[in-house]
């Protein structure tokens, strides 16, 4: 892809995607869980959809036997790498919730009431968790990090760090109207999904840990409720 039109595009997409919800304040979104799904919605799964086929990576093997192999190492490595970045996510959770009562950290934290247990609002949800999940991995995960990494002129270990400094804050902004705590948790979070990426080379292993961690917490507040 051509240099110029990938500044253009990035450039679009930081604006119209990535700054919108970073702008959102604490307490913006606290009317609580909609499990409607909405125009952004959609709007959001296009978008990931086109971004995640533009930017994979793909390789052609001629050879069947070769071919059945890889996919067998694939699914391996992704089953393997979902299993260990979903237990590394659940940690840091356990963490900072076990922090929060310990410091008394709840006034940082958004709580937002649950929405009423029905079997089709069970079913929006799990909709918008996968939806939600994809387009994280995809813009946060893929798009941004690597897409940076092309676009900047300079190429070395700095702009590789750069990049990746720069992805996985944004992804952690994009929670500021959940409060400052989970701020935190998104930051670490978004670290160790990207370091899930670079292993597996690609978000699948990321976007099924990412959705079932999501799925527990929402589970979680449901109990809880």
């Amino acid at each position: 892809m051509k240099n110029k039109y990938l500044k253009v595009q990035f450039f679009i997409v930081l604006f119209l995607l990535v700054i919108p919800p970073v702008l959102r304040g604490p307490g913006e979104s606290a009317a609580g869980f909609s499990p409607q799904i909405r125009l952004g919605v959609v709007i959001q799964l296009v978008s990931a959809v086109f971004l995640f086929f533009q930017n994979r990576i793909s390789s052609r093997i001629e050879d069947e036997n070769e071919r059945r192999k890889e996919r067998l190492r694939v699914t391996f490595r992704t089953s393997y790498w979902w299993a260990l970045t979903l237990g590394f996510l659940m940690i840091v959770y356990a963490f900072i919730e076990l922090t929060c009562i310990i410091l008394d950290l709840n006034q940082y934290m958004v709580r937002k009431p649950f929405f009423d247990n029905t079997p089709m609002n069970w079913a929006c949800t799990a909709i918008l968790l996968a939806v939600s999940a994809f387009y994280e991995e995809t813009l946060y995960r893929q798009y941004m990090p690597e897409t940076l990494m092309e676009i900047i002129p300079q190429k070395g270990k700095a702009t590789a760090l750069v990049s990746e400094i720069l992805s996985v804050t944004l992804f952690a902004l994009e929670h500021r109207y959940m409060g400052f705590v989970p701020v935190i948790n998104a930051l670490i979070s978004g670290a160790i999904l990207r370091f899930s990426y670079k292993k597996t080379e690609s978000i699948y292993a990321g976007f099924i840990a990412h959705f079932t961690y999501n799925a527990l917490l929402v589970v979680l507040a449901a109990l809880s409720s």
